[in-house]
């Protein structure tokens, strides 16, 4: 989904950590779970501001059809490697104190790994199998020689033998918001809300 989605996404699930850890320091645990959600796309995002400096059609690179040998196919497959909220999680089950840097690292663990889930059900089509994040790396090293076209595609798998949410049209339509995508914010925002009301009258 677009950064707007996962930075939504962000919002209540930081307040679901914030407010298990009593309600303490909520400002930064939801700080931190946020730029978790949003953090993997820091790559795509800056590939679209360098092609709006250089007056190019929004990601230019990925018509490259070796893009998945460029520099920027792997800082976007890097970026979302479930190495990342693995760690982070692993990282938050041994450091315990100080508190604040304990629920922070938990909150941008699940933040990280709601971007990843979402990502997994939301990058499905065929039509962008191409230049979509692998979603495993690096272990899809072990299963192949990187070659153009051969790289295994987590959600492209994913969309096939489980569930295809896909949010894009097309890459001519790429700022087009899917219905599917505007109820999945709605959804996310009445829970926010929900939960801040509930954390306000307790």
């Amino acid at each position: 989904m677009k950064p707007q989605s996962h930075f939504l996404t962000g919002i209540p699930i930081g307040l679901l950590v914030g407010i298990h850890d009593s309600g303490q320091n909520l400002a930064l645990i939801l700080g931190a779970t946020i730029a978790g959600a949003i953090a993997p796309d820091i790559p795509t995002s800056l590939q679209l501001l360098e092609d709006k400096i250089r007056h190019r059609k929004n990601f230019s690179k990925e018509g490259d059809p070796n893009f998945e040998q460029t520099a920027w196919f792997l800082l976007k497959d890097m970026s979302h490697s479930p190495l990342a909220w693995i760690m982070l999680l692993v990282a938050s089950h041994f450091i315990r104190s100080p508190d604040l840097l304990h629920m922070m690292l938990l909150g941008c663990g699940y933040g990280l790994l709601s971007h990843w889930i979402i990502d997994l059900a939301t990058h499905c089509d065929d039509a962008f199998r191409r230049t979509d994040q692998t979603l495993s790396w690096p272990f899809w090293h072990l299963i192949s020689d990187g070659k153009p076209n051969t790289i295994p595609k987590l959600g492209n798998w994913f969309g096939k033998h489980v569930v295809n949410l896909e949010y894009r049209i097309d890459y001519e339509h790429l700022d087009k918001t899917k219905l599917s995508e505007a109820i999945w914010r709605v959804l996310i925002v009445v829970t926010a809300i929900g939960l801040a009301v509930y954390h306000g009258i307790n």
